[in-house]
């Protein structure tokens, strides 16, 4: 993911949640659920409202 991200100079949420070098980021909740996968282009608004 952050590769995708690093193009569109999304540095500070790259450094800030320690994104690996995928264009897949899956996020989950305290209990190991899965709430989202994305998969391909980052999106910085959908990825900041599902982690606040």
């Amino acid at each position: 993911m952050s590769v995708n991200a690093s193009k569109k100079n999304y540095l500070e949420t790259i450094e800030k949640y320690n994104l690996k070098y995928t264009p897949t980021y899956v996020l989950v909740d305290n209990q190991g659920e899965k709430i989202y996968k994305r998969v391909g282009t980052f999106n910085v608004e959908k990825f900041d409202s599902l982690v606040s």
